[in-house]
């Protein structure tokens, strides 16, 4: 298994896992992606100023 990075920038530094939704009590792993402090940050502050899903969000970064 390689190493984990962001999914946005690639950073090792700082990961955190993201929930892509909650529509499921027991998440699927597909349902998590990792981020790092920073794009996770922009992660919710975009998604909560423009009601963004996460893939389209990924277009603008």
């Amino acid at each position: 298994m390689g190493l984990i990075r962001c999914n946005f920038c690639k950073s090792k530094i700082k990961l955190n896992l993201h929930h892509e939704s909650y529509k499921r009590v027991n998440e699927r792993l597909s349902d998590l992606v990792y981020l790092c402090e920073s794009c996770h940050k922009t992660t919710h502050d975009l998604l909560n100023n423009q009601k963004l899903n996460l893939w389209n969000m990924n277009k603008r970064m």
